[in-house]
C-alpha cells in the first residue's frame, strides 16, 4: 500500500513538473525576426541540442521569436531557460532602446523589460522572468544584443513557460484596464503603463489609457508656472521656444496623446486637449526656469571691452544765442483802384451780364 502511494506521488510530482509550453529549436517552432538562429548538436545542455545565435552584417543583433502561446489574461506566469556565451559584447547605437545581452522576453512586454541578460563568455546560465499576462495569445522571444550591434555568440536551451501561483499577487486581472495593445495597472501608487506600435499609435494608446489623469496633470503643470488664467501665454511661449525643437517623432506622440485623451472624453478649460497642451506639459520645468536661465545664459559679449568715442568726455558747448534784429517793415502797398462795374445797355433792354470794370 505504502509502494503504491509513493509511486502515486511521484507520478503527479512528474506531472506537476511538466511547463506549460517547452521550445523547442525545431525550425518549425521559431522564426529568426533579425539576425541567425541555429541548432547547435556540438554544444549541448542536459544531452539536448542548443539554439545558436549570431548577428550578421545586415542585421546586428538577434531576435528569435517562437509560436503564440494562449494565456489567460491576469494570471501570472514564469518565463524561464539556460543561455550560454563565447565573446558576446554589444554595443549601443547612441539612440533608445539600450542594448543587451542575451536574454528572455515575451513579445508583448516593451524593450525594457526582459530578464536578466548575459554578456562576455559564461557557462550555462538560469534566466527567468515572471509577468502577468494582458494578452489572451503571446510569443517567447529570445534576443542577444537586442537594440544594438552584437559580436560573439549565445545558446539558449530548455526555454520554457508555466503558470505560477498568484495567490496574493499583484495585479489581479480586475486590475489591468486594456486597450488595443496597450494597458495599465496601479502598482505601489504609481500607474504601470504599456504602449505599443508606431509614435501616433503609442501616443494615442497613452492618451485613452490616461483621460483621467492628463487634465489632473495639466492643472498641476499651470500651478507649478502661475496660474491656469495665463496658459495662453505659456502655450505662446512654448510654441515659438520649444515646438520646433522636438524630433517629428515626439510631435506625432504628443498629438497622438493629445487626440486619444479628447476621443475619451477628457477636457482642459472647458475645451479638447490639443498638442500644445501636451507640448506646454513637457517643457513645463524649462519654463520655469527661464528666467534664472536668461539671467546665467552667455550672449556672446562676456569678455569684451569697449573703448568710448573720443568725444564722449567733452562737455557740449553752451552757445549764447545771437540778438534778434526786427527785419524792416516792408513798403506800404499802393492803393487798390475800386473796380466799377456797369451795365451795358441793349437794344433789347438791360443786358443780364456786367461791363468790365472801368
Amino acid at each position: 500500500m505504502i509502494r503504491v502511494a509513493c509511486c502515486l506521488l511521484a507520478a503527479l510530482a512528474a506531472h506537476a513538473a511538466t511547463p506549460l509550453y517547452q521550445t523547442s529549436v525545431e525550425k518549425s517552432n521559431w522564426t529568426a525576426v533579425r539576425g541567425t538562429a541555429t541548432p547547435d548538436a556540438a554544444v549541448l545542455h542536459g544531452n539536448n541540442k542548443s539554439l545558436r545565435l549570431e548577428g550578421t552584417k545586415t542585421d546586428p543583433d538577434v531576435v528569435v521569436r517562437f509560436t503564440p502561446i494562449p494565456l489567460t489574461i491576469g494570471k501570472r506566469y514564469e518565463l524561464a531557460g539556460w543561455v550560454r556565451t563565447e565573446d558576446l559584447t554589444v554595443r549601443d547605437l547612441d539612440r533608445s532602446p539600450i542594448a543587451v545581452g542575451a536574454a528572455l522576453t515575451m513579445a508583448s512586454m516593451p524593450f525594457d523589460v526582459h530578464s536578466a541578460s548575459v554578456g562576455g563568455t559564461q557557462p550555462w546560465t538560469r534566466l527567468s522572468l515572471r509577468f502577468v499576462a494582458t494578452r489572451a495569445q503571446d510569443s517567447i522571444v529570445l534576443t542577444a544584443g537586442a537594440g544594438g550591434s552584437l559580436r560573439g555568440k549565445a545558446w539558449f536551451e530548455g526555454v520554457s513557460l508555466d503558470e505560477v501561483s498568484s495567490a496574493d499577487e499583484w495585479p489581479t486581472r480586475d486590475a489591468v484596464q486594456t486597450f488595443g495593445p496597450a494597458y495599465r495597472y496601479p502598482s505601489a501608487g504609481w500607474i504601470y503603463l504599456h504602449i505599443e506600435g508606431a509614435p501616433y499609435e503609442r501616443g494615442y494608446q497613452h492618451g485613452h489609457l490616461m483621460a483621467r489623469e492628463i487634465p489632473e496633470y495639466l492643472e498641476r503643470c499651470a500651478a507649478d508656472l502661475g496660474s491656469r488664467d495665463q496658459w495662453h501665454q505659456y502655450r505662446t511661449t512654448a510654441n515659438a521656444l520649444f515646438l520646433r525643437g522636438f524630433d517629428r517623432e515626439i510631435l506625432e506622440e504628443m498629438r497622438g496623446i493629445a487626440e486619444g485623451a479628447s476621443d475619451a472624453g477628457a477636457k482642459w478649460l472647458n475645451r479638447r486637449i490639443d498638442l500644445m497642451d501636451i507640448v506646454v506639459a513637457n517643457v513645463t520645468v524649462e519654463l520655469g526656469e527661464l528666467s534664472s536661465a536668461v539671467s546665467t545664459t552667455a550672449t556672446g559679449l562676456e569678455g569684451l571691452s569697449f573703448d568710448k568715442p573720443a568725444y564722449a568726455d567733452r562737455k557740449i558747448a553752451k552757445r549764447t544765442p545771437s540778438p534778434i534784429t526786427a527785419a524792416p517793415s516792408p513798403p506800404p502797398a499802393p492803393p487798390r483802384a475800386m473796380a466799377k462795374w456797369s451795365s451795358a445797355t441793349s437794344p433789347g433792354g438791360p443786358s443780364p451780364w456786367p461791363s468790365r470794370p472801368t
